[in-house]
C-alpha cells in the first residue's frame, strides 16, 4: 500500500471522543440562551402587505368587470332602441309617401 494512502487512512480513521467532550458540549448548550426570532417580523409585514395588495387588486378587478358589463348592457339597449326607432321611422316614411301619391281616379 502507498505510504500516502496509509497517512490518509490514519488521519481519517475514527477515534473515540474524549470523556470530557460530552460534558463541555452540554455545558455550552446550557449557557446559550435561545435567541428570539426577529427575522420573521419583516416576513409577517411582507405577507400582510401582499394580502392587502391582492385584496385591493381583486376589488378593483371586480369593479372594472362590473363597469364593462354595465357598458355592454347599455350598448345592447341603445342598439335595440335604434332598431325600434328605425322601424318606426320607416313605417312613418311609408305612410307619408302613400299620402303624397296622387290616387288614380
Amino acid at each position: 500500500m502507498d505510504p500516502l494512502e496509509n497517512d490518509f487512512r490514519e488521519a481519517l480513521s475514527r477515534e473515540p471522543a474524549p470523556d470530557w467532550f460530552a460534558e463541555r458540549v452540554m455545558a455550552r448548550v446550557r449557557e446559550q440562551k435561545p435567541q428570539p426570532k426577529q427575522s420573521l417580523g419583516w416576513l409577517r409585514w411582507a405577507a400582510a402587505v401582499a394580502m392587502v395588495v391582492v385584496v385591493i387588486g381583486g376589488v378593483r378587478f371586480d369593479q372594472v368587470r362590473r363597469e364593462r358589463l354595465a357598458g355592454e348592457q347599455a350598448k345592447q339597449q341603445l342598439m335595440l332602441a335604434l332598431q325600434v326607432t328605425g322601424s318606426k321611422l320607416h313605417m312613418a316614411q311609408v305612410r307619408v309617401q302613400s299620402i303624397d301619391r296622387p290616387r288614380p281616379e
